[in-house]
């Protein structure tokens, strides 16, 4: 990579001084008639060509720069100045004007002050050349700048261009690729190789990489089906979970070449089809690097990418074994010793990756750092799952996101970067999402699915009566709900149609069956056509199986790649019948019928051999430890579900458990919990076996699996694992989701005030087939709470069901209306209160006092569709740029936003109650049109006013727009003169528009406040902090704390949440954290609203001392709005590892949500949140439970496996 890369389409640095010259000689004698052009190098009297013309001739001087240069009109002038006895010789023999040409960019300003103050560098050259062309006595002298240059080379014709094919980059190096014929780019050592390196990947890729399917002939674009994604461009860089998915679904392939997003991490479950979306988007690119071939049929992908690019596919085992010191390319490794590599940049790995692909020895780094430097790339690190270790993973991780540091800013066009990967479950390495967009495959959808049976049924000649029986025979079993979730997944779908087509409707409803009916099913048609296989059967059943497993084991190991060659792979087959007392003259044979005849190894690269899919390579190593290893089962299983990589071998494993056998397993899933070395991955293995049906054949072993989940830790672990963008299984009712659900209600009815019953029933009600039974439980148990002191806590638990819909008007109208916490509860869980109630008349008016500004109702009607359309957090977001979140920092307060079409339906329903309301909607829309004023937020906030009087949402909507920088918006917004900013008579335009005027008058600001009655002093609290100077703030700080210790409750909660709101989004000016310092010695609550405002990221580490324990715990009675001390707690955790401020996480409660928690923590500290996880935040759990993960890490299983098969 260049340290100064240049900018534009072309690279003149890259050639020497010699050939810009005679680029600059093409240049002029391709335009001009009369030119001669002299050899380079030679003494030429200051002229590099001249050109004859009748007004005198011309002469050209060429200056050529290696590197920047920082001063060009300095350096040109040396350059004439130096020439200037020459230029006087040339003036003699009839030279009229004098042109340089060079390498060097100019600037364009124009001057904007006397004597040329401000031009850029071509004025005040031209100005000097002016003055040396009058001291020389020539007609004229120029400079032809480095767009001029530019200019004129894009009108040679491409042949000549290609002659200099070293200074093109970008598209224009793109196009040379693409466009040049072969002798021409022979002579380009770099393009030859970019050529033989993406034909050869285009032809391993061309083909579906399931031999074991019978699609190893088949054409990939004549079987791929594009599985869809949700989008997530915003990737919420800040938040601690992965965000719900949001939008349409698209097709991921589709998505990822048009997506403006560089860097995308694709998740996707095993069999989901990763892989081959890697290798499908690297086709779609490679397409144009391969000639038509008459006779070859080339069948090319439909989708077309939006500019070309230098497609790569690396395969990150290789990478991870070469960082490891060995060497992926070799064909056998037997007997090598190896040593991590100290330098493992991704560059180095590039020059054996290329060197393998064009089987050249003439790659060296320089020549991989030209190729990144000039052209366009797509590099798909295909695997990143495969990588067994995690040291080793997290270097690769390194690596990576330290390439992508290099390159995203330092070559023509950035490179675009895809990598994939399983879900992770066990906090993993994986790629930053501050960089990379994560995504993931969603399960194929019933029209994918009719897409790619039809596709199948082409690809494997089934047509008209056949076709017609196995589409019948299809619809019929996947309506049955188990098959149906068994189709969802791309891999598993080929299986189920190639039974389908061959046994009808007799296929099983398990996942581990299907795989087994499926292998013996073809080993049977096999045998039938190879006696060799008829005869070795069972020992080749047995070799596969163990291969399965020992090149799984190799895959975990440092430095393995699941693959083997050829030597490597006979003295495998040899060890194990020699182990085994077989008849070791077998080898032969067995090599033969386990590479050739049947499916199991296939030949990737010359000399070695692996699994083609990886998920077969897990269903052999399963088979094999479920029939020969003579452990207890629940022991394999145990020693598997704690290590990620054997997670998927886990599934098949226990899979293959008997009746009589599962009971076991669930008493070794029960030790696991209870010993807690893994507790996310231990439950979602518990919950995938359930999914998977492995206890489905004893009802008590499968209840038991399922309570074992509905523990505190499970419940929390497994609601956040729901919620992500990467839910676990589906949980069907008959393997046990309905036992979890019996007991997830149980235990929430047993304590429903918690904050982890709630969450108990959010899991429930995400996993529950009947819903109305869930209802049912909860209107049994609420109506008997109503009246009573349990009447908060059953209308929060009505919160995930929505609930407010099951109850009729008399049940709305007794609650207990005297509670704003209860009434604001109503609002969020649904309650559509009767028209004209008093009821409604205290929601409307706990949602005007800002009591509701936090909730989003599930509900339309009235109520529901105020407080969703008028929450502040839709003014927030309408202050910032499109595209970008309400909130800059994770925080409790909801950032919910209704989607444009629903706000719209919202209001259409509003303004039939009243048609002011539609004024409203007209502010809130010309924000985007109005982009110079903050009008927008006072007219709404007036028209709110004018509906009903003076309220705090109207006042949060004005001081919102207020506290827009006048940079970003500088005009004022209507206002009426007779109107106050402050008080009973307030008008909001005169509110946004004088706290703006000022923010920096402190007389003003005590003024103000002088003419108000406490009561109405809150308003000025929140202005002052949100929008004045911090001088201003600082000398009213005393005053504000009077005010502040004078406010109810009712009155002060909302001023903080408005405060919190306002901060969080990073709208309003920041204010020193000394100030927030000095104000937290002497209030809590002051400390706290001027924390909101202050830079927390940059600030964090001065304000640890001035942040007591004390004041940290103090302020978790201001819940939501206390994030700022949760943040600051959370960091002093890290750094002190103090159970005091563990205490102070604790205090907050599990509701809190503030901060970045970071690990690992020590054991100390995981052992008490782990243990008492209900009372915590819960991404403190969440980094509790990495951290004793990392703690308990396994070492690799094929060398702690010995006694297992001694027997």
């Amino acid at each position: 990579m260049s340290l100064n890369s240049p900018v534009g389409p072309y690279w003149y640095e890259n050639l020497s001084e010699g050939e810009f010259q005679k680029l600059c000689h093409v240049l002029i004698a391709n335009k001009y008639d009369g030119v001669t052009c002299f050899p380079v190098g030679q003494k030429d009297g200051g002229r590099d060509l001249t050109q004859r013309h009748v007004s005198g001739d011309i002469v050209y001087q060429v200056k050529w720069s290696k590197g920047l240069v920082k001063n060009p009109i300095t350096w040109l002038d040396a350059a004439v100045s130096g020439e200037s006895e020459r230029i006087r010789t040339q003036v003699a023999a009839g030279a009229a004007r004098y042109i340089l040409m060079t390498s060097v960019a100019g600037t364009a300003a124009v001057a904007t002050g006397p004597n040329g103050y401000g031009a850029g560098t071509i004025d005040k050259f031209d100005e000097k050349l002016a003055n040396y062309a009058e001291e020389y006595g020539l007609d004229a002298m120029e400079c032809w700048w480095r767009d001029d240059i530019d200019a004129l080379v894009s009108a040679l014709p491409g042949s000549v261009q290609w002659r200099f094919n070293r200074m093109l980059a970008g598209p224009e190096a793109m196009r040379f690729l693409l466009q040049s014929d072969a002798a021409e780019v022979a002579e380009a050592q770099l393009a030859l190789l970019i050529r033989k390196a993406v034909q050869a990947q285009w032809w391993q890729d061309v083909k579906v990489k399931f031999k074991q399917a019978e699609l190893d002939n088949d054409d990939l674009e004549d079987l791929f089906v594009d599985v869809k994604i949700h989008p997530n461009p915003t990737r919420s860089v800040h938040r601690f979970d992965t965000g719900q998915a949001s939008g349409d679904p698209v097709g991921a392939a589709e998505y990822l070449v048009s997506s403006r997003n560089p860097f995308t991490l694709v998740r996707g479950e095993p069999g989901q089809g990763k892989s081959t979306l890697g290798q499908y988007v690297s086709q779609i690119y490679r397409s144009e690097f391969v000639p038509d071939e008459p006779s070859s049929g080339i069948k090319r992908p439909s989708l077309k990418p939006p500019a070309s690019r230098v497609p790569l596919r690396i395969d990150l085992r290789d990478y991870a074994s070469w960082l490891e010191g060995s060497d992926p390319f070799a064909e056998s490794s037997l007997g090598a010793s190896v040593k991590p590599r100290r330098l493992g940049a991704v560059e180095r790995f590039l020059v054996p990756f290329l060197s393998a692909l064009a089987e050249s020895d003439d790659i060296d780094l320089a020549l991989v750092n030209d190729l990144l430097d000039r052209f366009p790339m797509l590099i798909v690190l295909d695997g990143l799952d495969e990588v067994g270790q995690r040291d080793t993973r997290q270097r690769v991780v390194s690596e990576i996101e330290k390439f992508i540091g290099r390159w995203r800013g330092g070559s023509t066009v950035p490179p675009k970067i895809l990598v994939t990967t399983r879900p992770n479950v066990s906090d993993l390495p994986e790629p930053s999402a501050q960089w990379f967009e994560p995504v993931s495959l969603l399960k194929l959808d019933a029209e994918l699915r009719r897409t790619y049976l039809r596709k199948w049924c082409a690809a494997r000649g089934i047509v008209n009566r056949s076709k017609r029986e196995l589409i019948h025979s299809f619809d019929a079993r996947t309506a049955e709900p188990h098959i149906a979730q068994l189709a969802e997944n791309p891999m598993q779908l080929t299986i189920l149609l190639y039974l389908l087509h061959l046994q009808g409707h007799s296929v099983p409803d398990k996942r581990t069956p299907l795989y087994d009916s499926y292998m013996n099913t073809f080993l049977n048609r096999e045998a039938e056509k190879s006696v060799s296989v008829r005869e070795n059967r069972d020992d080749l059943e047995e070799v596969t199986a163990y291969l399965g497993w020992h090149l799984q084991g190799l895959a975990e190991q440092q430095g393995g790649a699941g693959r083997v060659g050829t030597t490597d792979l006979k003295t495998e087959i040899f060890r194990y019948l020699t182990g085994a007392e077989k008849d070791t003259s077998l080898v032969d044979a067995l090599f033969t019928d386990v590479t050739d005849r049947v499916w199991a190894l296939a030949s990737k690269a010359q000399g070695t051999f692996e699994f083609d899919v990886q998920p077969v390579r897990e269903f052999f190593a399963a088979k094999y430890l479920s029939r020969y290893a003579s452990t207890d089962k629940s022991e394999v299983l145990k020693a598997l579900i704690r290590r990620p990589f054997w997670f998927n071998t886990s599934r098949f494993f226990a899979g293959f458990a008997h009746a009589n056998e599962v009971g076991g397993l669930v008493d070794g899933l029960t030790e696991e919990i209870e010993e807690a070395r893994h507790p996310l991955s231990e439950r979602v293995a518990t919950w995938t076996f359930l999914a998977d049906g492995v206890f489905s054949s004893k009802t008590t072993a499968q209840r038991r699996a399922a309570e074992l989940l509905a523990d505190d830790l499970g419940t929390r672990l497994l609601r956040f694992k729901n919620d992500s963008s990467e839910p676990l299984p589906t949980l069907p009712s008959d393997r046990g989701s309905a036992m979890l659900v019996q007991r997830l209600l149980i235990r929430a009815a047993d304590n429903p005030a918690a904050v982890v019953s709630e969450e108990r029933v959010s899991l429930a009600a995400g996993i529950a087939a009947q819903e109305g039974s869930l209802n049912r439980w909860w209107l049994d148990n609420a109506r008997s709470a109503f009246g009573g002191t349990n009447e908060l806590a059953w209308l929060r638990l009505g919160r995930p069901l929505g609930a407010g819909r099951l109850l009729d008007a008399g049940e709305v109208t007794a609650l207990n209306a005297d509670s704003i916490t209860t009434v604001a509860t109503a609002v969020e869980i649904g309650i559509v209160p009767p028209p004209a109630s008093s009821i409604e008349r205290t929601m409307l008016n706990a949602i005007l006092a800002g009591h509701c500004s936090d909730v989003a109702s599930p509900r339309t009607g009235f109520i529901p569709d105020l407080v969703n359309a008028l929450a502040p957090r839709h003014f927030i977001s309408l202050a910032k740029p499109e595209g970008r979140g309400v909130f800059e920092m994770v925080s409790a307060h909801s950032a919910e936003l209704m989607p444009t079409l629903k706000r719209q339906e919202a209001f259409r329903r509003l303004k039939a109650q009243d048609p002011r309301f539609g004024k409203i909607q007209e502010a809130m829309n010309r924000v985007r049109r109005s982009t110079n004023t903050i009008g927008p937020w006072s007219d709404a906030a007036g028209l709110l006013r004018g509906l009903y009087g003076p309220s705090w949402l109207a006042a949060d909507i004005a001081v919102i727009g207020a506290a827009i920088s006048p940079q970003d918006r500088r005009d004022l917004g209507t206002m009426n003169p007779l109107g106050k900013p402050f008080g009973p008579d307030i008008d909001y335009g005169r509110l946004a528009n004088d706290i703006r005027q000022h923010r920096n008058h402190e007389q003003w600001w005590l003024n103000e406040r002088d003419s108000l009655e406490p009561c109405d002093r809150a308003l000025w609290a929140y202005a002052l902090v949100a929008v004045a100077t911090p001088t201003v703030v600082e000398a009213c700080r005393s005053l504000l704390e009077v005010d502040i210790s004078a406010l109810e409750p009712d009155e002060l909660g909302p001023l903080m949440a408005s405060s919190s709101r306002l901060g969080l989004s990073h709208i309003s000016r920041r204010l020193p954290w000394e100030l927030a310092a000095s104000a937290l010695e002497t209030s809590v609550p002051v400390g706290l609203l001027m924390l909101h405002h202050v830079d927390l990221a940059s600030a964090r580490s001065s304000l640890s001392e001035s942040v007591t324990c004390d004041i940290a715990s103090a302020a978790a009675a201001f819940g939501p709005a206390g994030w700022p001390a949760l943040d600051i707690a959370g960091a002093a955790l890290i750094k002190s590892e103090s159970m005091d401020w563990l205490d102070v996480l604790k205090t907050h409660g599990p509701a809190a949500v503030g901060g970045v928690a970071q690990g690992p923590l020590p054991n100390e500290i995981c052992e008490q949140v782990l243990n008492d996880c209900s009372r915590y935040p819960l991404q403190w759990v969440l980094i509790a439970e990495a951290s004793r993960s990392q703690l308990n890490a396994e070492s690799p299983l094929l060398a702690s496996s010995g006694m297992w098969f001694k027997d």
